[in-house]
């Protein structure tokens, strides 16, 4: 019974030993650390800023944390061929209350293979893109991108096969940031979004543009203009980018003139009656003409009769 306990103890105490070297996570310093960690995969977390020379890829899926939001910094960093991001994933690449600033072209990106997840993540002063989606996969639960040239892009670089995708799930926050989500219609002509049913903000389609809005619906981020016919699957349902037409507004109905009728007065002169008293001498004379006429024909009748 006593090798019987001994025997459990031990199976228990193997156990034990092998979760807690599964999520046991690096701790590291230096940018040498960084890279031994990324290279071995897992979990790492930062104990302070740490400057960043040159691109780091990873190939085994690893997830990088801070305790204090912690920056990798790539100011002044050098480029890897065409490579410029602080971090590019090939495999699954979660990073948790990180900060990347200062890159040679994006901060992170996600190449065809690449799996990146951004919660409590600041992009900021990178010299191209925020973030590139570069046929991966790139999931957004809290990001806010900073004075960068541009925000998030979708792209395909050579070789690349798979269309890139973009997971809405959770809140996205701009800071003199112009274009927070552009196409690479050189390269691109299908894309991915969705958005999860938690999600806080929800990215749509109008006309050309990609819209990122919040519950009560209200724009919070949107893309610069789209080029035309570009296939987008939003939740699963294909769109098509279209220049919106504008409809013609509705001409104004003309009011019809209204003529004054025109009043033609007549005045007619009134003439004065004459005044009587301005006549008395003519009267007299007349008056007396014709006594003379009466005398005169009385005197004929008496003469002949």
């Amino acid at each position: 019974m006593k090798k019987l306990k001994l025997l459990v103890f031990a199976f228990v105490a193997f156990l034990f030993a092998g979760i807690m070297s599964v999520n046991a996570a690096t701790p590291v310093h230096t940018e040498e650390e960084l890279n031994a960690a990324i290279a071995n995969g897992g979990s790492i977390v930062l104990e302070n800023d740490i400057k960043i020379t040159a691109p780091i890829e990873l190939w085994k899926d690893t997830e990088i944390s801070s305790l204090k939001g912690y920056t990798l910094d790539g100011t002044g960093m050098t480029m890897n061929g065409k490579n410029g991001s602080i971090l590019a994933a090939h495999a699954k690449l979660t990073l948790d209350n990180v900060n990347l600033k200062g890159a040679a072209k994006y901060g992170v990106q996600a190449y065809e293979n690449g799996n990146v997840t951004l919660n409590g993540v600041t992009i900021s002063n990178c010299e191209w893109g925020a973030v590139l989606v570069n046929g991966g996969q790139v999931v957004i639960n809290h990001l806010v991108m900073d004075s960068n040239a541009w925000g998030i892009e979708f792209a395909k670089g050579e070789n690349v096969t798979g269309d890139p995708a973009l997971v809405m799930d959770g809140t996205i926050y701009i800071n003199n940031q112009p274009d927070a989500i552009t196409v690479d219609d050189t390269q691109v002509d299908e894309f991915i979004i969705e958005n999860t049913d938690a999600s806080s903000n929800k990215i749509v389609l109008e006309g050309n543009k990609l819209l990122v809005k919040d519950d009560a619906g209200k724009i919070v981020v949107e893309s610069k203009v789209l080029a035309n016919d570009l296939v987008v699957s939003i939740d699963g349902t294909e769109e098509i980018t279209k220049e919106p037409v504008e409809t013609p507004e509705e001409p104004e109905a003309e009011t019809p003139e209204v003529t004054e009728p025109v009043v033609t007065t007549t005045t007619q002169a009134v003439e004065e009656n004459p005044n009587t008293a301005d006549n008395v001498g003519l009267y007299a004379i007349l008056a007396l003409v014709g006594l003379g006429v009466v005398g005169i024909t009385t005197k004929s009748l008496i003469k002949h009769h």
